[in-house]
């Protein structure tokens, strides 16, 4: 239901697609799937310029870093850390994971809309939130060799880490001119599953061979919880700035 004042009137973007697109060097006239030609890599440059939306790529590859890695190994962690069959320690990886996930997007997304409304860097304020709750929690969780404690504790990094979810997405909404955004979302999965949770595994089994799968995790997990919560927290100084360039763009 939408709240009176909120829901935008009629037609109210349709000026935007040609400011926009002249900004951007796009013939408003052209084919609107024009494949990786000059009209692309010129838009890709404008997005480089705003320093917000490269601290929302760094927060990303960090976090998905974090999440890609742990998914993939905490089975093996369980197993040889609580002697746990794989099938258990693959329920307890699930349940944990998704619970936590779940929990972690509803609260943050609400935490971030409260922060919102007081302040311009509330997404991001909230995302850097979780990350920085969730590095110290993670460290404590990975020495700890109790299977009640250690879930509990895993579980509550978990949430924290999924603050960001929502809202560090809706920042590329906040800083990108509506004609970009598309391209802004796609090239920030790219990078985010590309330098993130894709490489995770194998860089995180390349320590492992060389000491154990326990200070691998220990490691990288709590580590880049911390860099994508000091990505955040860069963006918070810029993403006012950026907010306001990209409405003077529309």
């Amino acid at each position: 239901m939408w709240v009176s004042g909120f829901e935008p009137e009629r037609g109210v973007f349709d000026q935007e697609v040609g400011a926009v697109a002249e900004d951007y060097g796009v013939d408003e006239a052209a084919p609107l799937h024009t494949g990786f030609g000059k009209d692309f890599w010129h838009t890709a440059k404008k997005l480089f310029q705003v320093p917000t939306y490269l601290a929302v790529i760094g927060g990303l590859v960090f976090s998905f870093f974090t999440i890609g890695g742990t998914s993939f190994w905490l089975p093996t962690y369980l197993v040889n850390t609580f002697s746990l069959t794989v099938g258990k320690a693959g329920i307890i990886t699930g349940a944990v994971l998704v619970g936590s996930g779940l929990v972690g997007t509803v609260v943050g997304g609400w935490l971030a809309d409260y922060m919102q409304h007081r302040r311009p860097d509330g997404r991001l304020l909230v995302s850097a939130l979780g990350f920085l709750i969730g590095a110290p929690l993670v460290l404590i969780t990975l020495l700890i060799h109790n299977l009640p404690l250690f879930i509990a504790l895993f579980a509550i990094g978990g949430i924290s880490l999924s603050f960001c979810t929502g809202p560090i997405f809706a920042v590329v909404q906040d800083v990108i001119p509506p004609h970009a955004r598309a391209t802004a979302l796609g090239f920030t999965g790219l990078c985010a599953h590309l330098l993130g949770d894709a490489a995770a595994p194998s860089i995180i089994g390349l320590i492992a061979d060389r000491s154990t799968l326990g200070l691998a995790l220990l490691v990288t997990t709590p580590t880049f919880l911390f860099l994508a919560g000091i990505s955040c927290l860069i963006g918070t100084r810029t993403v006012a700035h950026d907010m306001r360039q990209m409405q003077k763009q529309i």
